[in-house]
């Protein structure tokens, strides 16, 4: 490849808190033959020091003697710039080491492209990704990038690179935009060539309160819709009145939404409806007037209990309301007579990471092609797992088609797994708390698992009737939810665990064996396997007196302590899920043979789809890893189906078998979620 010059522009002011960091992310890039051109914008601090103090020939300072603004600078770093390509950087920002090699790769390689960008994380102050922005719409065509980009930006100013040539062709960065400047550039230069993406996540964009876009936050339709009109009207005779419409009513929704969120109401309100009016998603944009807006979240706020995670509990617990948290002794199922019954199931999911960010770009499911090594141990002893299948999984083909080939050869079932944070609609903000379900409002709940339903419908051919929530995020509401699309059977529970920390349920008060709920007690629960070993253990069920004391253990304090390692080891207490991820094959037929003693007869084995692509758990980050999760698989089914003579079932076989109606019950209206929640 040829090496071409480049510039690295970046303009700053009073930047001398960042200056450093970004000016050493341009020096450390993988590409060598590149000049630093740093345009102090009048700093009062000592921004321009910082960067004389390089003293090198490739790092070049242009001092303005007064403030010219954002694009005034930039400009003055474009009449300046020697390279054949200009890479924008901004002063609280960097760079990834190999952004410039990628990008000026496909230049070189296309002389017809006028521009390259990548994709951004943006990160707090503290160095977490909370948001990514770059990525194209899919199946974009390279010279037609401008349509789309006036319907939305989805370009950041720290990622592109750019022609020079092409560049000052167009003219200068116009000073009249305080605030999407750079939008009204990638929408000019983009009409000249075809635009080239680089989809890598290659720039940090570090947040900052002193931002343009967050200054002029509540101006932003004073200057972005103008600009956009402008170039409707430029482009009226290659624009069709379709077109037109939906770039408007995309702009308008987004624009609206901004300001919104930053109090303007009243605007913020008739922009959304007016994007409403033009047709543009009409449904969802209700949902967030009615509930994702400032007002409904300051009704919610009110309505909560005060701290946003409750402490432990330091009084008697309330009396149990037989809901699905909190089931009675004569909810449980009435087993007929039978062997010890194994019901296999895994969350069938996209790999994402598990710590969070959950953004929702984290859509691959490569994992699924890898399903076949453990399914192959199933099918030697006749076992059919069920797949609960997340909304990536069920809308791209390399997720549902090699499943879909097992459930057509009749050697598995199919499930839905709600994964809020990829799951539309999108009426609800990113978050640790927002990735569990049950923090969501009943009605979101609901839409999110209508569409995961109608898209395993339309893909897999079948209608689920077994749900489980990412994350275990369930609540009493939804009963509600799961009868009303035709749901059957929950798998959520996750008996002796108490997740309120992280604001996940507490479950307690959940019982370790199936049992029924809902308003009349015709939903069923089949709870994960979990169990207590030790001295201190108890084993009654539900396991209040187990799982408390383990979550006092778990504390930070003492996990800081090492205590839940400690009380392993000297035989006080363990806590064991039936589950090959984390767990050996000795404490997995330790598991079962207590819970068979304490008289358990029916027992669910469960892993995630993405631990048999080793990187993407905990679990499993080696090759050496997945073999022994295999193994641990391959072992345990032989021990259940030919050491203690067990059988397999699934879910709805298991429901099927029941004999005894559920108990017929007066429905407790306290159980139940509301539609306003």
């Amino acid at each position: 490849m040829t090496t071409p010059f480049v510039t690295v522009l970046i303009p700053a002011f009073n930047a001398a808190a960042t200056i450093q960091r970004a000016i050493d992310s341009a020096l450390a890039q993988t590409y060598g033959n590149l000049e630093v051109v740093v345009v102090d914008d009048g700093s009062r601090d000592t921004t321009s020091e910082i960067v004389s103090s390089y003293a090198r020939d490739n790092v070049r300072l242009i001092r303005l003697s007064s403030n010219q603004g954002a694009s005034g600078a930039v400009n003055e770093g474009v009449a300046a710039a020697k390279g054949e390509f200009i890479a924008f950087l901004d002063a609280d920002d960097e760079w990834l080491p190999t952004k410039l090699t990628k990008q000026i790769e496909l230049l070189v390689r296309n002389p017809k492209a006028v521009m390259a960008t990548c994709g951004c994380h943006f990160v707090d102050g503290k160095g977490n990704v909370f948001r990514e922005f770059g990525m194209p719409p899919p199946g974009i065509d390279k010279a037609e990038v401008w349509r789309a980009l006036l319907a939305a930006t989805f370009i950041a100013k720290p990622c592109v690179v750019a022609r020079t040539a092409a560049l000052r062709a167009v003219g200068p960065f116009d000073v009249d935009l305080p605030v999407a400047e750079d939008q009204n550039m990638w929408i000019r230069l983009s009409m000249t060539g075809e635009v080239e993406f680089v989809p890598e996540f290659l720039t940090l964009v570090h947040d900052a309160p002193s931002s343009l876009t967050k200054v002029y936050a509540d101006k932003v339709d004073k200057y972005v819709l103008p600009m956009i009109r402008r170039h409707i009207t430029q482009q009226d005779k290659a624009l069709s009145s379709e077109q037109i419409k939906d770039i408007l009513g995309a702009r308008y929704t987004s624009v609206g939404r901004n300001l919104y969120m930053t109090g303007s109401l009243v605007r913020g309100t008739a922009l959304i409806l007016r994007g409403m009016a033009l047709g543009d998603h009409v449904g969802e944009n209700f949902w967030y007037l009615a509930a994702a807006s400032p007002p409904a979240k300051a009704v919610k706020k009110l309505l909560r209990r005060p701290g946003a995670i409750p402490r432990e509990d330091a009084s008697p617990p309330p009396p149990s309301d037989g809901g699905l948290l909190r089931p009675h002794k004569q909810d449980l199922v009435a087993l007929p007579p039978s062997p010890p019954i194994l019901i296999v199931m895994v969350d069938a999911e996209a790999e994402f990471d598990w710590n969070g960010p959950f953004l929702r770009t984290l859509v691959s499911v490569r994992n699924l092609s890898q399903q076949v090594i453990a399914h192959d141990i199933f099918d030697k002893l006749n076992i059919h797992p069920t797949y609960l299948v997340d909304y990536a999984v069920a809308t791209q083909p390399e997720g549902y088609e090699p499943i879909r080939e097992l459930l057509q050869s009749g050697r598995c079932e199919i499930g839905a797994h709600l994964q809020p944070w990829e799951n539309p609609p999108f009426a609800e903000e990113p978050s640790v708390r927002t990735s569990f379900n049950h923090n969501l409002p009943a009605w979101l709940q609901k839409e999110k698992l209508q569409r995961l339903t109608d898209a395993i419908v339309s893909n897999f051919g079948v209608r689920p009737t077994a749900y489980r929530a990412g994350r275990y995020g369930v609540g009493d509401e939804i009963a509600w939810i799961l009868e009303s699309l035709g749901y059957q059977i929950d798998l959520s529970v996750l008996p002796g665990h108490d997740l309120r920390r992280r604001h996940g349920p507490d479950f307690r008060r959940a019982f370790n064996q199936p049992y029924w709920f809902g308003p009349d007690r015709k939903l069923l629960e089949i709870p994960l396997t979990t169990g207590f070993a030790g001295m201190l253990a108890w084993g009654d069920e539900p396991q209040v007196f187990d799982a408390s004391i383990y979550t006092a253990i778990s504390q930070p304090r003492g996990t800081r302590w090492h205590l839940p390692g400690m009380f392993s080891r000297l035989g006080l207490l363990e806590r064991i899920t039936l589950t090959p991820e984390g767990m050996s094959i000795q404490e997995l037929r330790r598991l079962t043979r207590l819970l068979l003693h304490r008289g358990q007869r029916v027992f669910t084995f469960n892993y995630h789809s993405s631990s048999l692509l080793p990187g993407y758990t905990p679990y499993v980050r080696s090759r050496a890893d997945l073999d022994r999760m295999i193994g641990t698989i391959e072992e345990y089914m032989h021990y259940f189906i030919g050491e203690i003579g067990g059988i397999a079932m699934t879910p709805t076989q298991f429901h099927a078998s029941l004999q005894a109606e559920p108990p017929a019950r007066a429905p407790t209206h306290g159980a139940v979620g509301s539609l306003v929640q």
